[in-house]
């Protein structure tokens, strides 16, 4: 008898339920957002636009967000290769199951790529904190999940920058919670991501660049992204650790550096022997 995956169910139900609840609140509270977002306007403009702290955190978080795909890809390009061409790298010798980073890869271009931001902010029309109304824009306040033509691409709805900060968090807490063994860790990983999402919607709220709604419902979809594609890619049968994560990217950079080198004498070789054969 196979037995169900805690984690999975845990994590769906948790973010389903966040994600009516966050509904029926902004529904049942209409000013919530402009309420929020309020907080950080001074009465003709949002100060912190032109923070240099906030711009900082913004690039911190672009870079590690560039750094986790960056590494994601060619960790899975190195092991295609590898397994393409045995002469780069034995097919043994990998740390992690290759699923872990197939998940990861599915995860940060479906959910921060497609759903954020070709499906919802392309499509949604819904203007920027700064655009509407109460903060002397032109726009009115269109409710979150709420189709308008105020914004014609790279709308509000939802935060781009929010969802790929979220798949990052949700994608390790869903590789990496079962080598967190005790409670202590457990809640120190869940408390670091949640400081981790909280600063994603700072950079973001602060210039008045996004709602609270389309933070919140950006991490609610990013969630449920990552609780599918571990369900996809069987996550719950593997066994990944952080550690032995590292050493897969380091390896793949070794044999991707290896490739890259032995490229130029494999090219003069073909083109050696095309010359001969003509």
């Amino acid at each position: 008898m196979t037995t169900p995956d805690t984690l999975f169910w845990r994590l769906t139900t948790l973010l389903c339920g966040a994600g009516f609840l966050a509904l029926a609140l902004f529904i049942a509270a209409p000013g919530l957002d402009l309420w929020a977002a309020g907080l950080f306007f001074d009465g003709a403009g949002f100060p912190l636009r032109a923070d240099p702290a906030i711009a900082a955190l913004r690039q911190f978080y672009k870079l590690v967000f560039a750094t986790a795909c960056v590494a994601v890809a060619l960790t899975v390009l190195a092991r295609i290769g590898a397994a393409l061409a045995p002469a780069l790298a034995p097919a043994e010798g990998w740390s992690s199951p290759l699923r872990l980073w197939l998940f990861f890869c599915a995860l940060l271009a479906t959910g921060p790529g497609l759903i954020a931001n070709l499906v919802f902010k392309s499509f949604w029309g819904r203007a920027r904190p700064e655009a509407v109304e109460a903060f002397g824009g032109q726009h009115p306040l269109t409710p979150p999940f709420g189709l308008s033509d105020a914004c014609a691409s790279n709308c509000s709805f939802v935060s781009g920058e929010g969802a790929a900060a979220a798949a990052l968090a949700f994608g390790l807490l869903a590789a990496f919670w079962p080598a967190l063994r005790t409670p202590q860790a457990r809640r120190l990983a869940v408390a670091a991501s949640a400081l981790w999402l909280a600063g994603a919607g700072l950079i973001r709220m602060g210039p008045g660049k996004h709602f609270l709604s389309d933070t919140l419902f950006a991490f609610v979809l990013m969630g449920l992204t990552a609780a599918a594609l571990y369900r996809v890619f069987a996550l719950g049968g593997a066994r990944a650790r952080a550690g032995a994560a590292a050493q897969d990217v380091a390896r793949a950079a070794r044999i991707l550096l290896r490739a890259a080198r032995a490229a130029p004498r494999l090219l003069a070789t073909t083109r050696l022997r095309r010359r001969q054969d003509g």
